[in-house]
């Protein structure tokens, strides 16, 4: 079964409550765009990647994959380093280069969760409309 999460959220470029979308300016943004993953009940042993592009078609661009688990040794977690945790609070960021080729449309933003079984989820889309 396929789940859906919800939208990923800009940091510094809120969306507009009435349209849902985001409206990012490439001069603002700087060197990379920060995009907050909300926190979701998945298994720790998933991976995260963002995506941009149209709707409807493949995406134009896709982002590295995240592990979503804590990185754990027993010098930074000695009561408990062995034991799974899904992290909490992910960031993840598109590069400002990658962002100038989207400039002057409208596209959705996802994150998309890949599992261990090759399986995978992915969020509602956030509708960016990126700016010079």
């Amino acid at each position: 079964m396929t789940t859906t999460f919800e939208k990923p959220t800009l940091k510094d470029f809120p969306a507009a409550s009435a349209s849902g979308e985001a409206t990012v300016s490439l001069s603002k943004a700087g060197k990379a765009l920060t995009v907050q993953i909300p926190d979701s009940d998945i298994s720790p042993y998933s991976s995260v990647h963002l995506t941009l592009g149209a709707a409807s078609k493949p995406p134009e661009w896709t982002g590295n994959l995240e592990p979503m688990m804590v990185n754990k040794t027993p010098e930074t977690h000695p009561d408990d380093f062995e034991v799974a945790e899904l992290r909490k609070g992910v960031t993840l960021t598109v590069p400002g280069d990658t962002l100038k080729a989207f400039s002057g449309r409208l596209v959705e933003l996802r994150y998309t969760f890949t599992y261990e079984s090759g399986g995978a989820d992915t969020s509602k889309p956030l509708n960016v409309r990126f700016k010079a």
